[in-house]
């Protein structure tokens, strides 16, 4: 067997940032000759796409056959060359040949059976004492099976009580009323984002807010409310037009249940040509489930120009969507956003429910009142 390195550019005080420093001609020619000696060499996606766009610029440029090839070389290692394998580490799902998911704490994955692997470099030790190694994204199990690792999933692990899971769609029960449904948009090359919505069950009846992010696995949170809980879905509520939150609309649709929207999100989907929902409401809209209120507002711009919140008094939780960011997060994306005005309508969520006790966010981990706070703070 083949032994396989990882490469990384690093100062000796554990600096690394290939945008900083001036790598001399040593530098160069070591990872000149570590490629030359390689049979393959494996990088991430965006490596991979940048070494992809410099041979289409080298084979442009017009280069003497006399000059040595390690000087062409060097021109790719300059801009390019930084990782060969990589960790399987941070929050990260991994697809287990059988169709379940584990999901990675740091060093430690935690299976579905609930036993513990840890990632040692590029070794995971698994629970009956076997090595699996890590190859970038696929991970080679002992029975020589394969198992690939979609990072950047971030999903939602404060709760513990499960109620449903397969490769497409998790649900966690959040309260004895409300339940957090998480599946995934996927941006091909391994990336996927998890994206949450929320569910309010009571007396048999259940309301969604934003749908999964298609067609097909609506149809399975569908399966699991009217089949599992034995719930009549009253209305689908998407929190803004972005696919994210709508794109299995047609599915709720198909199956006559009726969906909600506030106007300003109905007339934009009907500008780009999209699945409209059915109805529309001004800034505020109470619906009840069973016996016990809902209430939707819209409180301004923000992520969108149309992003509103659903609040149940009953458990205090709120569905903040996109509008309210997790703990750490960054700004995500603004393309659509009014970054002046976000802050205002966070405070102005905040002002009309100060008793709010759990925040669920369009994407990542939920929290209480302080990422109401958090937001506010992020956007200043």
């Amino acid at each position: 067997m083949k032994k396989v390195i990882a490469a990384i550019n690093m100062t000796l005080d554990g600096f690394c940032d290939h945008t900083s420093g001036i790598p001399d001609d040593e530098i160069h020619q070591h990872y000149a000759d570590l490629l030359r000696s390689a049979d393959t060499a494996l990088y991430g996606r965006i490596t991979y796409q940048l070494m992809e766009f410099w041979r289409t610029v080298l084979e442009k440029c017009k280069i003497s056959k006399s000059r040595p090839r390690g000087r062409n070389m060097k021109i790719l290692l300059m801009i390019c060359c930084i990782v060969f394998v990589t960790d399987v580490v941070g929050q990260t799902v991994v697809v287990n040949p059988d169709g379940t998911h584990s999901t990675v704490h740091g060093n430690v994955i935690v299976n579905p059976d609930g036993t513990h692997s840890t990632v040692h470099g590029n070794v995971i030790v698994n629970p009956n004492g076997t090595h699996s190694t890590v190859h970038g994204n696929i991970i080679v199990n002992p029975d020589g099976t394969h198992s690939i690792a979609h990072g950047n999933v971030n999903i939602d692990r404060t709760t513990e009580n499960r109620a449903y899971r397969s490769a497409s769609l998790m649900i966690n029960q959040v309260s004895e009323h409300v339940y957090q449904h998480i599946s995934f948009l996927d941006f091909g090359n391994f990336e996927k984002i998890s994206c949450n919505g929320m569910i309010i069950v009571n007396n048999n009846e259940a309301v969604v807010f934003d749908t999964p992010t298609d067609n097909e696995t609506s149809r399975e949170l569908i399966d699991w409310l009217t089949q599992s809980l034995k719930c009549k879905i009253i209305a689908v509520i998407p929190t803004h037009y972005h696919i994210d939150n709508l794109g299995g609309l047609e599915e709720f649709h198909r199956q006559d249940i009726i969906s909600y929207a506030y106007n300003r999100t109905i007339q934009v989907l009907k500008e780009n040509g999209s699945t409209m929902p059915k109805h529309g409401f001004d800034e505020h809209f109470e619906l009840k489930v069973g016996n016990e209120e809902v209430y939707v507002d819209f409180l301004g711009e923000g992520h969108s120009c149309d992003n509103i919140i659903a609040y149940f008094p009953l458990e205090d939780i709120m569905f903040g969507g996109c509008l309210i960011k997790e703990a750490g997060a960054g700004k995500g994306n603004l393309a659509e956003a009014n970054v002046e005005e976000w802050p205002n309508t966070v405070r102005k969520v905040k002002m009309k429910y100060p008793e709010v006790k759990k925040i669920i966010v369009g994407h990542g981990k939920s929290g209480g009142i302080e990422l109401l706070d958090y937001t506010i703070k992020l956007f200043e």
